[in-house]
């Protein structure tokens, strides 16, 4: 990959534009990432690749913004992830996990007795991954997201 920029002078200011340019591997990596994207059903990341393949069909940013719907910062931030990091700048990232497996485990245990319409110790009547979360953090004082817990609590069920 290699980064093109010009200066387009008009009568009050100028502008920069970047393209950018993928050799054959990188644009195959690229093509890949997008179909497993597409199986995955992850649409910012398939955003983010479409960005890096218009910058390498010369389409400028603001075309590329306006096309995919974003602002000119969002796809230059892109652009600019994909020129440091490569694919791993537009990849989507995953939140790693701040609850030890006993704490992960009284989660599930709430989210059971919820299920179930029953009352459990301290817990209230009906709980909602909102709720969950603010227990989690004055239980434990870790501060998380409802929409945290709620794939914490997905991905240990489905396990």
């Amino acid at each position: 990959m290699f980064l093109v920029t010009f200066v387009v002078k008009g009568e009050n200011m100028s502008r920069r534009y970047i393209f950018l340019y993928l050799n054959q591997s990188e644009l195959a990596t690229l093509q890949h990432f997008m179909s497993r994207m597409a199986v995955k059903g992850n649409i910012r990341a398939r955003l983010r690749g479409s960005a890096i393949l218009l910058s390498h069909q010369k389409k400028i940013p603001g075309e590329i913004a306006r096309s995919l719907g974003k602002s000119e910062t969002t796809v230059y931030g892109w652009l600019k992830r994909y020129r440091e990091k490569g694919i791993n700048g537009i990849a989507p990232f995953i939140h790693p996990i701040k609850l030890t497996d006993e704490q992960i485990k009284e989660l599930l245990t709430v989210s059971y007795y919820s299920a179930v319409g029953k009352s459990h110790k301290e817990y209230y009547n009906r709980w909602s991954f909102r709720r969950m979360a603010k227990w989690v953090e004055e239980k434990w004082g870790i501060k998380i997201s409802y929409e945290r817990v709620r794939q914490i609590v997905y991905k240990k069920l489905r396990e």
